[in-house]
């Protein structure tokens, strides 16, 4: 086979290598052959290995009882057992490799008592301590890292490599949620991954939403659609008040929302670094769009229940406006890039195209210089595709250039020979993004 090549925007390796996959039938001279016809037998199966080890102590039932004290409503009591169990160290542990291949799950009783445990440790010890409070769930087994990488068609445990959990809601509860399925049988799960503990209950990490997973509930047990969120709920909202005197010097406030997937993406960045080398990783950020800028003053607020991340930063940019002999004036209006949407720009495509679900809206006010009136503006635009919808209009009020751009990605997976499409799409946006405002001396 070909080597593939790493190219931006890529789907998971998994998705584009082929894959041989096995069926083994039990013959009737020895039915105990594992073997799998159904995802029912599949269920069966890691059901007799996940069920026994549903394991309480007094301890565990105290604890879980402290924890929900003090909540009324459904979703608050599951989420502050959710978090206690997410703050529990990742060990991966393998036992019962004999029987089970590393599927079975140390008791519950045990997960609590060593505070450590894999996914499957920890989708357990969650399901244990929600029964002690009175709330069923269930484990549901995923394959992380590639939603389309479980094939319908071949029920196998083997097409497995993550546990996490379905819980069972009451019909009124209150959850304003993107995790919610209704499989027959089993009235509304919320599904949650207690293993990433920068994603709080209500959403999914991206490369698990819309794979399929197997409900592991006996012979009722059945694959579901994991959910998928919507543009809207992915979003990016960036507002930019700024003033550019005439020498061309910008002083700016930038104020920057990130909601679902970017809001993940930016509490990640955050909690790994120091306040200085997040101060550093967002000046090399701004520096990108605005070249010379230096952060004057930057403060963040994280909200993990609502999974919102807000960013403010003050910048300064000398010079960041090019003077022309004291009569022109000339910058761009785009002062800060977007981030986590590396654009392709080969000459060709041998990999699909992974475009995620996302949308990025930016707001940007500049305060000219006195004696300075707007002499050329780039032209405002609209291209709509299937994949991806793009707008940016321009507009002078007084002494005040607007500039408003949006851009809406429709999470989709493109084959190589629609390249042409995407980057013509993303090429038309650099160019308005690239294009300078003129402003003349009155």
């Amino acid at each position: 086979l070909p080597p593939i090549p790493d190219e931006p925007l890529s789907p998971p390796l998994t998705y584009m290598v082929p894959r041989l996959l096995v069926g083994i039938s039990a013959p009737e001279s020895n039915p105990a052959c594992l073997g799998f016809s159904t995802w029912s037998e599949v269920s069966v199966w890691l059901t007799a290995l996940n069920d026994p080890q549903v394991l309480e102590s007094e301890a565990l039932v105290s604890a879980a009882r402290d924890l929900a004290n003090g909540f009324s409503d459904q979703f608050s009591r599951i989420r502050t057992i959710g978090e206690y169990v997410q703050s529990l160290n990742y060990v991966s542990v393998q036992i019962g490799l004999g029987r089970g291949g590393g599927y079975r799950p140390r008791s519950a009783k045990e997960v609590f008592a060593s505070s450590y445990g894999d996914c499957k440790d920890k989708v357990n010890l969650m399901r244990t301590m929600l029964r002690v409070i009175g709330l069923q769930s269930l484990p549901v087994a995923v394959y992380s890292g590639d939603p389309n990488y479980v094939f319908e068609g071949w029920p196998s445990p083997a097409q497995f490599n993550h546990y996490i959990i379905g819980i069972q809601l009451d019909e009124n509860a209150e959850c304003a949620c993107d995790s919610i399925v209704e499989p027959s049988g089993f009235g509304r799960l919320l599904i949650f991954d207690p293993t990433e503990d920068d994603v709080p209950l209500g959403i999914l990490p991206r490369h698990q939403q819309g794979g399929l997973g197997l409900l592991v509930a006996g012979k009722e047990g059945a694959l579901i659609r994991l959910p998928l969120t919507n543009p809207e709920d992915n979003r990016t909202e960036r507002s930019i008040e700024a003033t550019l005197s005439d020498t061309g010097d910008l002083n700016a406030e930038v104020i920057e929302r990130t909601f679902g997937r970017p809001a993940v993406s930016e509490r990640k960045l955050h909690r790994g670094a120091s306040r200085g080398e997040y101060r550093d990783l967002i000046e090399r950020w701004i520096v990108r769009g605005a070249p010379g800028a230096t952060v004057a003053d930057l403060e963040s607020e994280d909200d993990y229940n609502l999974n919102q991340f807000a960013l403010r930063v003050k910048l300064t940019a000398p010079r960041y406006g090019q003077s022309m002999q004291g009569q022109l004036l000339i910058f761009r209006p785009i002062l800060i890039e977007r981030r986590g949407s590396s654009l392709p720009n080969s000459s060709d495509r041998k990999n699909p195209i992974w475009l995620g679900s996302k949308i990025y809206d930016d707001e940007v006010r500049v305060e000219l210089p006195p004696g300075f009136g707007v002499d050329e503006l780039p032209d405002d635009i609209l291209l709509e595709e299937e994949f991806g919808t793009y707008s940016a209009t321009f507009v002078v009020e007084g002494s005040r250039l607007g500039f408003s751009r949006r851009l809406i990605l429709r999470g989709s997976i493109l084959p190589a020979q629609r390249y042409d499409k995407v980057k013509w799409f993303f090429e038309r946006i650099r160019n308005v993004e690239q294009t300078p405002v003129v402003l003349a001396r009155d």
